[in-house]
C-alpha cells in the first residue's frame, strides 16, 4: 500500500511539473514572468527560460520578430493558437542562421512538438533576404512538426538529421524514429546554387519517418534558383520513410546540359551512399 501511494505521489507530482507559458507580442523580456498574465515578448527569452521536460510555450496571436536564434530543450513544445494569426519574423542574417535549433547527440528522445505558428524567414530575392533556416534538429528522435506554415527562407525550410555525422559515406548505424511533419504548409525555402540544390524539406538519418497530408510548393524563384521539395541531406541514409498525400510543386528545369528535358522535373531527391 505504501509503495503504491508513493507511486501515486510521483505520478501527480510529474503531472504537476509540467507548465505552460506565454509570450505575446505586448509581453515584457525583462519584467515578465511568463504567465498568462504577465508574458514574455520573445520566443527566444521562453526558449531560453522554459527547459524542463513536458512544458510548453505558447505563442499567442500576433507578429513577432526575432533577432537571435532560440534553441528548443529536448521535451519542450511550442505551440501557436493558429498559423494563420500567430506570426514570427526571423531577422537573423548570415550563413546558414537559423531561427529555430534543436540539437543534441543522437538517439536523443525529443518528445515534442512544434504546431500551429508561422515561421517567415523573410526571403525577398537573392539580394535582399534575412535567414536561411526555419528549423535544424539534429539527433532527436519523436519531434514532430503540424500545422504550420513555413515560408520564405532563403536555403532551406526544415532540416531533420538523425546523427550527428557529416555526410556519412558507410551506414552511421544511428538513425532516429518517430518524427513527422504533417499538415503543414511550406512555401519558398530551397534554394539551388549552381553547384547544389537544396530542400524545403531535408531528412537524413531517419527510420520510419512520416511525411503527410502537406502542400510543398518551390516554384516562387527564378530560373535555376528553385531547390526541391523534399531533399536527402547528409547523404540520406533512410529506412521505412513514409511519403503520402502530399502536394509537392517544383518550378520545371531549365538547364542547358543532359537532363534538361524534362529528365530533372521531379519533387523528391532522396539519396544513398555505399561503399
Amino acid at each position: 500500500m505504501k509503495v503504491f501511494l508513493l507511486a501515486m505521489s510521483l505520478f501527480l507530482c510529474s503531472i504537476t511539473q509540467a507548465a505552460t507559458y506565454y509570450i505575446s507580442p505586448t509581453g515584457n523580456d525583462a519584467t515578465g514572468t511568463g504567465t498568462l498574465a504577465n508574458p514574455w515578448k520573445t520566443l527566444f527569452k521562453a526558449t531560453s527560460t522554459v527547459t524542463t521536460s513536458g512544458n510548453i510555450i505558447h505563442v499567442l496571436a500576433g507578429t513577432y520578430t526575432e533577432t537571435q536564434q532560440s534553441d528548443l530543450a529536448v521535451g519542450v513544445s511550442i505551440e501557436g493558437d493558429d498559423f494563420n494569426t500567430t506570426i514570427i519574423l526571423s531577422n537573423l542574417t548570415g550563413q546558414w542562421s537559423n531561427l529555430l535549433n534543436l540539437n543534441s547527440n543522437q538517439d536523443t528522445n525529443g518528445n515534442q512538438s512544434i504546431s500551429n505558428v508561422t515561421l517567415n524567414g523573410q526571403y525577398v530575392s537573392e539580394s535582399n533576404y534575412k535567414t536561411w533556416i526555419a528549423i535544424w534538429i539534429t539527433g532527436r528522435s519523436n519531434v514532430l512538426i503540424h500545422d504550420c506554415k513555413i515560408i520564405n527562407f532563403k536555403d532551406r525550410g526544415v532540416i531533420y538529421d538523425g546523427n550527428n555525422a557529416t555526410d556519412p559515406i558507410t551506414d552511421p548505424g544511428h538513425y532516429a524514429t518517430g518524427n513527422k511533419f504533417y499538415n503543414n504548409t511550406v512555401l519558398n525555402c530551397a534554394t539551388n546554387v549552381g553547384n547544389y540544390g537544396a530542400g524545403c524539406v531535408n531528412i537524413g538519418g531517419q527510420q520510419g519517418m512520416e511525411i503527410y497530408n502537406n502542400t510543398i510548393i518551390q516554384n516562387q524563384r527564378a530560373n535555376f534558383k528553385n531547390g526541391w521539395p523534399l531533399k536527402y541531406w547528409d547523404n540520406g541514409w533512410l529506412k521505412g520513410v513514409k511519403v503520402y498525400n502530399n502536394t509537392l510543386v517544383k518550378a520545371p528545369y531549365v538547364g542547358s546540359y543532359p537532363g534538361e528535358n524534362g529528365d530533372w522535373d521531379f519533387a523528391i531527391e532522396f539519396s544513398i551512399s555505399q561503399v
